[in-house]
C-alpha cells in the first residue's frame, strides 16, 4: 500500500509540473499574439501604386521621399 501511495504522489507531482510548464508556454504565446495584433493595428501600412514604367516620358511619384521616374500606368 505504501508503494502505491508513493507512486501516486510521484505521478501527481510529475503531472503538476508538466501542467505548470504548459500554462507558462500558453502565457508566452498569448503575449506574443497580443504584440503582433498591436503591431498590425498601429497603422503602419505599405501602399503601392500608381505604377510607373521606365520610358522616355517622365512621371515623378513621391512616396515619402521615394521618386519613381517613368510612364504612369492605370490598372
Amino acid at each position: 500500500m505504501k508503494k502505491i501511495l508513493i507512486l501516486f504522489v510521484v505521478l501527481f507531482s510529475l503531472i503538476s509540473v508538466e501542467r505548470l510548464h504548459t500554462v507558462e508556454d500558453t502565457e508566452q504565446i498569448c503575449e506574443l499574439l497580443l504584440k503582433n495584433v498591436d503591431a498590425m493595428a498601429s497603422g503602419a501600412e505599405i501602399i503601392i501604386g500608381p505604377f510607373c514604367i521606365q520610358t522616355d516620358r517622365t512621371c515623378f511619384v513621391d512616396y515619402d521621399g521615394f521618386f519613381v521616374r517613368g510612364y504612369r500606368q492605370y490598372f
